[in-house]
């Protein structure tokens, strides 16, 4: 019977917790959309984002961004993942090697902390004179710099 109330008691929590996620993430989906269920508001605002590189940047762009696929996928632009190189300065040359037009930094938790944060963003910090601010505003959401040449 301890058994049973025990198994019982934990299935409960988890339907709970489930339900409590669902709520607090789960976003309504529209047809055609590639929203996922934990799709919260740095997804969203990553994804406005996206949608600005599709109608301002040229055909030919080339897009540094930590979801190079996403950014292909919904605008037909080349992208690639920010160089994974913690002096900004090389990080900053490998940019130019590519040649990326754009760096999108952006706040999805789990890339912030091991991508943008710790790769793309102090190039920026540390060339302002190269890297322009044209979508977004400076330190929260998803950020989009333009090289400047």
């Amino acid at each position: 019977a301890a058994i049973t109330v025990g198994l019982a008691g934990v299935l409960l929590f988890q339907g709970a917790l489930v339900a409590a996620l669902f709520a607090a993430e789960h976003r309504p989906t529209l047809a055609g959309d590639q929203r996922l269920f934990f799709y919260g508001d740095a997804w969203r605002a990553q994804d406005e984002a996206i949608a600005w590189l599709a109608t301002a940047a040229p055909p030919d762009a080339v897009v540094a961004t930590s979801t190079p696929f996403r950014v292909y996928l919904s605008t037909g632009l080349r992208a690639v993942f920010p160089p994974l190189e913690a002096d900004p300065a090389e990080a900053d040359r490998l940019l130019a090697s590519v040649p990326a037009d754009y760096l999108v930094v952006d706040d999805l938790r789990f890339i912030h902390i091991a991508i943008t944060g710790r790769y793309a963003e102090p190039v920026v910090r540390a060339f302002p004179d190269r890297w322009t601010l044209v979508y977004g505003t400076a330190g929260t959401g998803a950020r989009v710099y333009r090289r400047t040449r």
